[in-house]
């Protein structure tokens, strides 16, 4: 005879506690693991081109003649629109070269990267489903947006940084300057990957997140060369330093009575230009009212 044993009290198994960021680490590492080769040869692209620029400046450095003919160039109003007002022209170095001429385009290129990544790992995963599938399981709400961003911000770092060096072994400029350029580059480059997220969040297809993002991309570079160009030494702390100066060699703001004299002249003159403009011609003298004269 066997024993029947009588069941235990029923035990409900706890639901896991999930927050809006669960699953973003392995988020990332997945993301990470398919784009390797591709941002692989983003970097190696963009260190090319550094090097590739470097070399050019190099070989212009021994001759000076070639060195102002650049700076002449930066000077024109095609060049001051591109990449805006030049610094260092009267001596122009590898440096202000660097400076000048790579910085605007680098922004672009790593803005595009930044921009296909978001939405790669975003509204594109979504598009095709491989989105629906990872969420069912312990995934997050915040989880892909933040892992994308976070994949941006870290191939961003990586390109800082090898850039950094290639500019100061390369160009033989100081490394602090070298990695605060491309430091700010990169940070130039992740404002468009927040535009690409909401891009994304906004667009129904990742083509029209993409599109859209790279419009306000260039709706921004068309703004930079529309402003008017801003010369060296020039600007609103400079103006106020110059009438400073001024003011303490005694050439500058004139006094309060004076300020008041000429605010009563400017009055007078605007009060008999009214008076003018609303009198009526006057008539030659010996003619009647409605008779013409002669």
């Amino acid at each position: 005879m066997t024993a029947v044993v009588a069941p235990g009290p029923l035990v409900r198994a706890r639901p896991a506690r999930t927050s809006a960021l669960t699953g973003t680490a392995g988020m990332l590492r997945l993301a990470l693991r398919r784009d390797r080769w591709r941002l692989l040869a983003w970097v190696a692209g963009v260190v090319v081109l550094y090097l590739a620029a470097l070399g050019e400046y190099a070989l212009l450095a021994d001759d000076p003649r070639g060195m102002q003919a650049r700076a002449v160039l930066m000077r024109t109003p095609a060049m001051v629109t591109m990449a805006g007002p030049g610094y260092g022209l009267d001596d122009y170095t590898v440096g202000a070269a660097v400076a000048n001429e790579l910085v605007l385009w680098m922004v672009l290129a790593l803005a595009v990267l930044s921009i296909l990544e978001v939405v790669r790992h975003t509204r594109a995963e979504e598009e095709s489903g491989r989105s629906e599938l990872l969420r069912a399981g312990a995934v997050g709400r915040h989880a892909p947006a933040v892992a994308a961003l976070l994949l941006v911000v870290a191939v961003q770092a990586v390109v800082a940084g090898v850039t950094g060096a290639v500019v100061a072994a390369g160009g033989g400029l100081p490394a602090g300057e070298s990695f605060a350029m491309t430091g700010a580059v990169a940070l130039g480059a992740l404002v468009f990957a927040a535009v690409a997220l909401v891009a994304a969040q906004v667009a129904e297809h990742g083509r029209t997140a993409t599109g859209l993002s790279l419009a306000v991309l260039g709706a921004a570079f068309a703004a930079r060369a529309r402003r008017p160009p801003v010369a060296p030494g020039s600007g609103p702390a400079q103006d106020r330093l110059s009438t400073r100066c001024r003011s303490a060699r005694g050439g500058g703001r004139p006094s309060r009575s004076r300020r008041r004299r000429r605010a009563r002249s400017r009055r007078r003159r605007r009060a008999s230009h009214r008076r003018r403009r609303r009198s009526p011609p006057r008539r030659p003298r010996g003619t009647r009212h409605g008779a013409r004269p002669g």
